[in-house]
């Protein structure tokens, strides 16, 4: 386990956890005080020359090093004081990246020959013509012992087609279940029992079930044609299974539990650029040697202040090391001849790409810099061709998925050569997902974001990417028209964009209690109000991603976050449709829109007052706005007097 304090983003209270079976990822601390062209590849071919290819751009990127210099970036600490919801990269963490589940339901399918998975009935199934057979549904049934004393309250949740967990771009079903009193000739007599029948378009599906707020079954994978008997037991708090499908739910409860006692094993880390910080008293210095002293692997564990690279660089090649012996794929082999060789092998994919991402987001969170990060990933690179011996057909885990995402990006960052690029070596359809994840997750930071928008959607075959992409692509780039949807103001009226055209409008997304937000309101976003008060074609406006509305209106009243000068609306959260359209689910977060109501820049600002003072000014002398009395009269709409302070 790793710890990390960071002061640049702040993401909202999880509504929900989704169990990934870890304890996901390290959380990282930093306590220092110092502050081209594209091209398709032929798919008939495997990507046998990934890793040679990318060792080749790293030898050139060497050769570069060597003409004109290391090119290697110093790192920068975070504040010691900042909290771990504030991160100084607007990617989340692993640990809260799977928190955020939801999304639309989409229609599109695969075609239904995709080649991934067989969809007849997996092995131990019912017989032909009994309700488990109906392909493309999931069939869940439950019997309840109730607690006289708290009604029992079940919901479930199943999710396809994830592109994205964290921005909610997947086609999710979930639904509270309605308990019918048992039978006395069923033999549920005393008992509340249901059963439904969840329709599915992909060959597998993450499905969850919780009473209230408690998971019973979380992140667990389903196929067409499954079917499952849950019996719950809610005053005793007791869960078993039976049924044709329990084995598999069985045996991926197993996998879990074996990879949280691994992972709880792990010493934790700190990154720390002087350890001296943090053991600054002879009684800290004392109480850390002690542990030191008694520690014994296996049984006890101490905290390992990580000070230099080369001390990361082992903690990153020793999680990389422990991927392919990791027991749980010694576990997972143990039931080859029980479960179906499909998801034997999705599941093989998924628990890859959860360790990958785990070692990959340490290495992010260090900062890499230095050659020897670009030689360690080339090292422990993902073989694609060993993952996949019979060839890539279908979508894959997005875990998977998004691991490959963070090595090139990572690598992106340590060679001379674009993400898009080294993407060119992995094969369709799997490259589908990683550029489309790439789109996803940086987007708002890339100069050329419309133009590989649409090369990406010249060669993705997928319908649900694609229809993923195509409408990010037209609600959030620039030149198109902001979300028409409204807000709620200080009087509980609704306040919708289309009263700000004619302005350039400046809107901050913020949240209650973020560091981020009050660094941003105190250093950039009040001083620019203050420099453009009096000009009439500016309009400033404040959305605040709070949950809570007394929240809210209590932040507003301090004058920490924005002021009387700007419009001060409220969403409810990070599931109103204008935060979700524009994948606003970190804060602060803000958004330029023309005269017209469309985007001018939602990505790439400056980093402080003098750099959006003068993009203000640039966008000012492009365009024709409103009078300032067309101004005013806005603002007094939105933002009107409370009674008696009129004079």
């Amino acid at each position: 386990m790793t710890v990390t304090l960071t002061t640049a983003y702040c993401y909202p209270v999880p509504q929900t956890v989704v169990d990934c079976g870890l304890s996901p990822m390290d959380i990282y601390a930093s306590t220092s005080l110092s502050v081209t062209e594209h091209r398709t590849p032929d798919i008939r071919h495997p990507a046998s020359n990934i890793k040679s290819m990318k060792k080749h751009l790293f030898t050139c990127f060497l050769a570069s090093l060597c003409l004109f210099g290391s090119t290697s970036t110093a790192q920068v600490a975070d504040s010691p004081g900042a909290d771990f919801l504030h991160r100084s990269s607007p990617s989340v963490p692993f640990g809260l990246r799977d928190t955020h589940r939801g999304g639309e339901t989409r229609s599109d399918t695969l075609p239904e020959q995709n080649g991934l998975v067989d969809h007849s009935a997996a092995k131990g199934q019912e017989s032909e013509g009994s309700s488990a057979q109906s392909e493309g549904f999931f069939t869940l049934k439950g019997e309840i012992t109730p607690d006289s004393e708290n009604p029992t309250q079940l919901s479930y949740e199943l999710i396809q087609q994830e592109l994205d967990p964290y921005y909610q771009l997947m086609d999710r079903q979930g639904n509270s279940l309605a308990l019918q009193p048992g039978d006395f000739y069923a033999g549920t007599s005393g008992k509340q029992v249901f059963e439904f029948r969840i329709p599915m378009q992909e060959p597998f599906a993450r499905f969850s079930l919780s009473e209230g707020r408690t998971p019973l079954l979380q992140n667990i994978w389903v196929q067409p044609g499954d079917s499952l008997l849950i019996h719950w037991n809610a005053k005793r708090s007791e869960l078993f299974l039976s049924g044709p499908s329990a084995n598999k739910v069985r045996i991926q409860r197993q996998l879990k539990e074996v990879a949280l006692a691994e992972s709880a094993g792990r010493n934790p880390v700190m990154l720390i650029s002087d350890a001296s910080v943090m053991l600054n008293t002879p009684e800290k210095q004392a109480d850390y040697e002690q542990v030191v002293s008694d520690y014994l692997p296996a049984w006890s564990k101490k905290m390992e202040l990580l000070e230099t690279e080369a001390q990361r660089m082992d903690r990153a090649e020793y999680l990389f090391s422990a991927i392919h012996p990791h027991p749980v794929f010694t576990e997972l082999a143990r039931y080859r001849d029980v479960l179906p060789p499909e998801l034997t092998d999705w599941l093989r994919l998924y628990w890859t790409g959860n360790l990958y991402n785990s070692a990959l987001q340490f290495v992010r969170n260090c900062r890499p810099g230095e050659k020897g990060w670009g030689e360690l990933l080339l090292r422990y690179s993902m073989d694609i061709p060993l993952l996949f011996p019979e060839g890539i057909s279908g979508t894959v885990p997005h875990e998977l998925a998004e691991a490959l995402y963070l090595e090139n990006s990572l690598l992106e960052k340590l060679l001379p050569v674009a993400f898009f690029q080294l993407s060119e070596a992995i094969p369709i359809p799997l490259r589908e997902q990683v550029d489309a994840i790439y789109l996803v997750k940086e987007f708002k930071e890339l100069p050329d974001a419309d133009s590989l928008f649409t090369h990406a959607l010249g060669y993705i075959r997928t319908p649900w990417i694609a229809h993923q992409l195509d409408a990010l692509q037209h609600g959030n780039l620039k030149g198109q028209d902001f979300s028409a949807h409204g807000f709620l103001d200080q009087q509980g009226d609704t306040v919708y964009p289309e009263a700000w055209k004619g302005k350039l409008v400046i809107v901050d997304f913020w949240l209650s209690g973020c560091g981020a937000c009050l660094s941003f309101a105190r250093d950039t976003f009040l001083p620019i109000m203050e420099e453009f008060e009096d000009h009439p074609d500016v309009l400033f406006v404040t959305v605040a991603g709070d949950n809570d509305q007394d929240l809210w209106k209590k932040s507003l009243a301090s004058g920490r976050y924005t002021s009387d000068q700007s419009i001060n609306l409220y969403s409810g959260g990070t599931d109103h449709p204008t935060l979700r359209q524009n994948l606003i689910r970190s804060f602060p977060a803000q958004i330029l829109l023309d005269g017209q109501g469309r985007i001018l820049q939602s990505g790439s600002f400056p980093k402080n007052r003098e750099g959006w003072s003068q993009l203000i000014q640039t966008y000012l002398d492009q365009g024709l706005f409103a009078s300032q009395r067309e101004q005013a009269d806005i603002l007094s709409k939105s933002n009107p007097k409370p009674q008696g302070d009129e004079k």
